[in-house]
């Protein structure tokens, strides 16, 4: 019994293997098959199988097999459009339609009506719902049947498909749908514009479908997961960024197939971001973020298209296969950075480079990015017509500009300042009742000129210069003499203080007008270059025409270091050229330093010439600035003042707290108004100052081309309200018996202000050679020809019993210390000096 039961069981055995495979195969029969990979054999057995059918077919996708099964299918039932010469479809337009589709339907409706085919266009909503319709583009309000996802054709691929009474017209983008319009409008309705003259019928019979499907990137990913499904996010507002998230868009699309839409930063999810933040030094990167994002970053929004399309270069358009981005993965470029070069600029020393300049800096003002010149570039500014503005840190260093004035008139629009340093806020004024909100009062009593007097509304630093129109001061004794509105500046930070280094040194009566300049945080850094000016080269019949192009500073908080300047000038042939205003004009701004720059005195057949100003600006510091031509002999002792062969290299009018420090410059000049000056460690040829506060001279030598050491200027005043202090000082001097530490006139005339002598304080002055006394004050009382000496000029009448117009306040005091070379310093005896202390000088009659 046994025995049979085993015979029928190998016997069983035996036919299950044979029905599921063969004697060689040995494969377990399968209780039920499995076909993952839906090649039509099971996985497990390899047995071929049957397809199932399904309980309905779908084509989505219009292919003409069923999506499920993959059984072909039946046509659709043909769908007639045109019909004995008349349409009965219409046009159904998708909701994010292009203009541009639009219009060519538009055409293509008017090109049918002039044939006698009349077609309706309707908007993509359900109320719009006709018999026969073409749809254009994505429609979704004919049901969920119509909807397709144009996208899955690529960026290239067009369909036009039948379904019911409706025909598909899709493309995967906005070209290649205008494409598939034109294959309907040929292909289908048979109508070409121009050479159609009638048409009878027109019939959809068969589909038309050409997606792309061959992609030379297979599949693409980001630390492991497939882009497939992801979105781009950025910032929709920023069109910098609009436009590199839709050039990424475009990219991926091309070579990959993934369509990835652009969405807000907010809707980021699995996403490629690109976003404005900190890239590193470089500006621009690409990373992994960790979560499966792909990160580009950007500081500088104007260049991120450019970098992005380098990225796409490097990683997408040439690549092929299976791209995958790794979870250490970095790319980055450098975009902080703008070159004249990229705007068209030759370098090479003959070709107007002019516009190239400003194209690049307005470029980089808009990015915030650096320029940087081109080392050894040698860039020519000629016909420049406008100022070129900065707003960005620039490096010149190893690049020359050639300043072409020469042709260039005064009233040529040529004549323009070369550079302009902007700043980022736009000064403005107050008038009428707006006054009050600063100054309750309507005046300024400067003793009493406090933050309890003052309102400030602003939460910024700023520079405010109060006016006074009706008011005249600075009346200069040369030049016409008309004065100037009464103004000057003083410096108030976010919390209204009013720095104690700009204090007034006016009352106002009245205040016409405020000029409010808001002071710039964020510094710029201006590095190297240089200049050469080929200057003016016309004849002036009379004197006071200035030019000039160079650096104008309307800045606050700027830095330029290693500037050079250079000037060829025309050979002296007894003829006035037209002045320089200054290679360097710092205006309105405060917190300037220049370091470590080479400037240039210019001949004095260009009169009143400077290579260096300053208007209305505070904190100006000059820190290891020399001049090329100090000296003007081998020997270096002749300086460039001497014999009035050079112009005083600087000039400034209304500014507070100017400095040089380590430098050797020809002069220190202040016309209108200093107050605080510092020279310190320096050499020096010239001082001519009015104004008030501190003076302070220290550790510096005088390279004297007259006899005395401070000029305080005749023609406006020879006032100095403050005091002025000599310390550790050398001095060489080419007028050994006429020496004097200051010189001042007394005019009878007013400046439009009370004028005062400065208190002096000298200590540890020494002279390389000095003959006899040292004049404290050299003191000219000569006046429209009548001699003042034995006059109290300091009284409001005079010995004539005339008003004194300009009642000359006196020292209070003169302080000589630490005298160690045992010189004779003396005050001569005028009525003037009668209350005035003295300590280490000596009072002698007058000779």
């Amino acid at each position: 019994m046994k025995k049979l039961t085993l015979i029928i069981l190998s016997i069983t055995l035996a036919f299950a293997l044979f029905a599921c495979g063969n004697d060689e195969v040995q494969k377990t029969p399968c209780i039920e098959h499995v076909d993952a990979d839906q090649n039509g054999i099971c996985d497990t057995c390899t047995q071929k199988l049957e397809t199932p059918s399904c309980t309905e077919h779908q084509d989505k996708n219009g292919d003409g097999k069923c999506d499920e099964c993959n059984s072909d299918l039946e046509l659709f039932e043909k769908i007639a459009l045109i019909n004995g010469g008349v349409s009965n479809f219409s046009f159904v337009l998708g909701q994010n339609t292009s203009y541009e589709v639009r219009v060519y339907i538009n055409e293509l409706v008017y090109a049918l009506d002039d044939i006698g085919i009349e077609v309706d266009v309707v908007e993509d909503r359900a109320n719009t719902i006709t018999g026969t319709e073409v749809l254009i583009g994505n429609v979704t309000s004919r049901g969920e049947e119509y909807i397709y996802d144009s996208y899955s054709l690529g960026k290239d691929g067009h369909a036009i498909i039948g379904r019911g009474t409706k025909v598909m017209v899709l493309g995967g983008s906005a070209e290649s749908l205008l494409f598939a319009i034109d294959l309907f409008t040929t292909d289908v309705l048979g109508f070409i514009n121009g050479e159609t003259t009638e048409i009878e019928s027109a019939v959809l019979s068969e589909n038309i479908f050409e997606p792309v499907t061959d992609y030379k990137i297979t599949s693409l990913s980001v630390d492991g997961r497939s882009l497939l499904g992801y979105t781009i996010a950025t910032d929709r507002s920023n069109a910098d960024f609009n436009a590199a998230a839709n050039a990424l868009q475009d990219a991926i699309y091309s070579y990959t197939g993934y369509y990835l839409p652009v969405v807000s930063l907010s809707s980021a999810d699995k996403s490629i971001i690109l976003e404005k933040a900190y890239a590193g030094d470089k500006g621009f990167s690409v990373a992994t973020s960790g979560n499966g994002n792909l990160l580009v970053k950007c500081d500088y929004p104007n260049k991120l298209l450019n970098a992005i399309n380098e990225f796409l270069n490097e990683y997408i358009k040439f690549a092929e296969g299976d791209v995958h981005f790794e979870e250490s993965f970095l790319y980055e470029k450098n975009v902080s950075v703008v070159t004249y070069e990229e705007f068209g600029a030759v370098g090479n020393g003959y070709t107007d480079d002019s516009e190239a300049i400003k194209k690049a800096h307005l470029f980089a003002n808009e990015g915030g990015q650096t320029v940087v010149a081109r080392e050894g570039a040698r860039y020519l500014v000629k016909e420049l017509t406008s100022q070129i503005p900065i707003r960005t840190n620039v490096i010149w260093t190893g690049a020359t500009f050639k300043i072409d004035m020469r042709g260039i008139k005064k009233d040529d629009p040529r004549n323009a300042g070369f550079f302009r340093i902007d700043s980022d806020y736009k000064a403005f004024t107050l008038t009428g009742s707006d006054i009050l909100k600063l100054f309750p009062s309507g005046k300024i009593d400067k003793e009493n000129f406090n933050s309890n007097t003052f309102n400030w509304p602003y939460n910024y630093s700023a520079m405010v210069v109060p006016l006074n129109s009706n008011h005249k001061n600075y009346i200069r004794s040369s030049g016409g003499g008309k004065g100037a509105d009464q103004m000057e500046l003083f410096y108030v930070d976010k919390d209204g203080n009013i720095s104690e280094n700009t204090p007034l040194l006016f009352d106002y009566e009245e205040i016409t007008s405020v000029l409010i300049m808001r002071c710039d945080d964020r510094p710029i850094t201006i590095d190297g270059g240089t200049f050469i000016t080929y200057a003016p080269d016309y004849q002036l019949s009379a004197g006071g025409v200035y030019m000039g192009r160079g650096i104008r500073v309307m800045r606050s908080n700027v830095t330029l270091t290693g500037i050079k300047h250079i000037v060829y000038e025309v050979e002296d042939d007894g003829n006035m050229y037209p002045a320089s205003s200054g290679f360097i004009f710092v205006e309105d701004a405060s917190d300037v330093i220049l370091k470590d720059c080479v400037l240039v005195g210019r001949k004095k057949y260009y009169d009143g010439t400077y290579d260096l100003q300053c208007y209305r600006s505070n904190n100006v510091l000059l820190q290891g600035c020399t001049q090329s031509n100090f000296y003007v002999d081998d020997e270096k002792t002749v300086p460039s003042m001497h014999g009035d062969v050079y112009w005083g290299i600087m000039g400034s009018s209304y500014c507070k707290n100017i400095t040089f420090d380590s430098c050797m410059l020809s002069r220190f000049d202040a016309h209108a108004g200093l107050y605080n000056g510092n020279i310190i460690n320096s050499t020096i040829n010239a001082i001519e100052i009015i104004g008030g506060g501190t003076m302070l001279i220290e550790n510096t030598k005088f390279v004297l081309s007259k006899g005395h050491l401070i000029d305080l200027r005749t023609d406006y005043g020879s006032t100095w309200r403050g005091e002025i202090i000599i310390k550790d000082c050398n001095v060489v001097s080419y007028s050994p018996a006429n020496s004097s530490i200051l010189r001042a006139s007394w005019l009878k005339r007013s400046f439009g202000y009370t004028t005062y002598m400065p208190n002096l304080i000298v200590d540890n002055l020494k002279y390389d050679n000095v003959e006899g006394r040292i004049n404290v004050m050299n003191l000219s009382t000569k006046t429209q020809g009548v001699e003042y000496r034995d006059d109290s000029i300091n009284a409001e009448t005079l010995l004539d019993g005339t008003e004194n117009p300009n009642p000359y306040q006196p020292f209070s005091s003169v302080k000589i210390i630490n005298n160690h070379e045992g010189y004779d310093f003396v005050l001569y005896d005028l009525p003037i000096y009668k209350d005035v202390k003295l300590e280490g000088c000596t009072r002698v009659p007058l000779e």
